[in-house]
């Protein structure tokens, strides 16, 4: 039996429909943002959402959403990441809670240090970060 005209559209009318909607869901996959620091100097103004760049001589330098920040090694008291919030409901719950009281085992206090212990804390955490996110400084 002969398919009708209208079959053969209604099955290309599909398959447009299907095609058309896992573009959108390919296109929602996004790759998580990876973590963001946040500085407080020693007079307790802070700088937040930066990425470690690197340290040169005395000063750290990290970026910001749209520029380079130099941060004196002598002035930092702390460095603390903050790593992405994430909240899922059901089996392997997480909380964002811990992160908003405080509960961040990724807090570097450098107000105890001395410079030469602030710099190898710096290059450690500049370590860490090319390896978990290489390239992305």
């Amino acid at each position: 039996m002969p398919r009708s005209r209208r079959a053969d559209l209604v099955a290309a009318f599909a398959f447009l429909l299907l095609a058309a909607g896992a573009r959108p869901v390919a296109a929602q996959a996004v790759t998580p943002l990876p973590d963001r620091w946040q500085l407080t100097f020693n007079d307790q103004h802070y700088v937040w959402e930066v990425r470690l760049v690197r340290l040169a001589g005395d000063t750290l330098i990290v970026r910001g959403r749209d520029s380079l920040i130099e941060a004196p090694v002598g002035n930092l008291a702390e460095i603390r990441l903050l790593p992405e919030s994430i909240l899922l409901v059901g089996d392997g719950h997480h909380s964002a809670v811990s992160a908003l009281a405080g509960n961040n085992p990724g807090v570097f206090d450098m107000s105890r240090l001395d410079p030469t212990g602030r710099k190898a804390t710096i290059q450690k955490l500049l370590a860490l970060e090319a390896t978990v996110i290489p390239g992305l400084t």
